[in-house]
């Protein structure tokens, strides 16, 4: 059973609670300094906060207060102070709502929805996870039982960047509250 025992006491079993078990498991094994994924870590890039809205400052937040991201990102929000209080008994002392919410942020913008049987299960995959988004990508990937694979959709030239889809047909609004980015104004989704 992969699934850490205290994930299940916290948040229960269901394909939903994924998400919320990988923001657990990055939270508590990025203090592990023996972690098998202390390297990775040291990839990840630092969040940077004006990218996402759930930094922003008064005056930013009152910009987009009265646009259609409002809601998602308080819907977030939400998600994230509900997630903090969930688990924070079970959290190692000095464990910030901060730490937590950058973990949360990590796991939003890098996981990737895997369907096993009839579940969709939250993935981290890393360093595919560091891949940028673009509407015409070069590459796909594809899960199997043996692991994922990258798979080149055409001749990629020497020092090309690689280049994957975050998802087509999404919104401004999404790429903006869940990647922290958004296509220049007039981009059409194909």
């Amino acid at each position: 059973d992969i699934i850490h025992p205290i994930c299940k006491k916290v948040m229960g079993i269901g394909a939903h609670n994924s998400f919320n078990c990988l923001i657990y498991f990055l939270t508590i094994d990025k203090t592990n300094e023996h972690s098998f994924w202390k390297y990775y870590y040291s990839f990840l890039p630092i969040i940077q906060e004006e990218n996402f809205p759930y930094y922003y400052n008064e005056n930013d937040r009152n910009i987009i207060c009265n646009t259609e991201a409002k809601k998602d990102i308080e819907d977030i929000e939400r998600k994230i102070n509900e997630g903090y209080q969930s688990i924070k008994n079970h959290l190692k002392k000095g464990i910030s709502y901060e730490e937590y919410k950058n973990n949360y942020i990590y796991v939003l913008s890098r996981n990737f929805a895997r369907n096993i049987s009839i579940l969709t299960i939250n993935t981290l995959v890393p360093y595919l996870d560091m891949f940028n988004h673009a509407n015409e990508n070069n590459c796909d990937y594809q899960f199997t039982k043996d692991g994922v694979y990258l798979i080149a959709l055409h001749p990629i030239k020497a020092k090309e960047q690689l280049t994957v889809s975050y998802g087509y047909n999404l919104s401004n609004v999404r790429l903006l509250t869940v990647y922290g980015f958004t296509l220049q104004e007039g981009y059409r989704m194909s």
